[in-house]
């Protein structure tokens, strides 16, 4: 699928005549790896206790509904999960603050950030 537009050449800020916008190809590779990775951890755990996640895992409501159907639970601090909770962290990675909470939680931590976001930080 493509989409066409056409742009003033005096408003034009490049050379490029012609842009084709090219279809989707499904997730990155990081975002996979946290489905899984996520999915996997739910069905340890069976539902026997809330395993927390700070922020969605991914961004795609649907995985975020299912995931709350097998046991995720959103809050908005770490701080927030009971000590010696479970919390998965998500692919768009943390703060260093936020895992040094987890540490002093005693959290067990599920890391699922992109392999490549970690290079970034």
């Amino acid at each position: 699928m493509s989409a066409e537009r056409t742009i003033s050449p005096e408003k034009q800020p490049f050379s490029v005549r012609r842009m084709e916008v090219a279809g989707n190809y499904g997730p990155c590779k990081g975002v996979d790896m946290a489905i899984d990775v996520t999915e996997s951890a739910l069905r340890m755990v069976g539902k026997r206790e809330p395993v927390y996640a700070t922020n969605p895992i991914v961004h795609n409501n649907e995985v975020m509904e299912e995931f709350g159907e097998m046991g995720l639970v959103l809050v908005r601090r770490v701080a927030e999960i009971p000590k010696g909770g479970i919390w998965i962290n998500s692919a768009h990675a943390h703060t260093p603050e936020d895992f040094e909470a987890a540490k002093s939680l005693d959290l067990v931590t599920v890391d699922t950030v992109c392999p490549l976001v970690n290079k970034v930080y």
